[in-house]
């Protein structure tokens, strides 16, 4: 970033998860990764709604993550693993 963030009522900090997140629950996800697995990333800040699958799902689905790492889909064909 080029300059530090400020925090006010606009911005706020959110606490890092102490525990894994379970399948099944819907969250914001907000980047600038790629559209495709090897494509460039975004320019201009990406936001989708996503539910979030636990590892077993994620696995059936080609998307092999270490226990450590999350992902979710938004049921269009857009997912993340991370």
């Amino acid at each position: 970033m080029k300059s530090p963030i400020i925090m006010n009522h606009n911005t706020k900090t959110i606490p890092v998860a102490s525990a894994p997140t379970s399948g099944g629950v819907v969250a914001v996800l907000s980047g600038w990764g790629s559209h495709t697995k090897k494509g460039p990333e975004a320019e201009i800040l990406q936001k989708r709604n996503v539910t979030i699958l636990n590892n077993d799902e994620c696995n059936k689905r080609d998307a092999s993550i270490l226990d450590t790492q999350m992902c979710g889909f938004d049921g269009r064909g857009t997912g993340f693993c991370n």
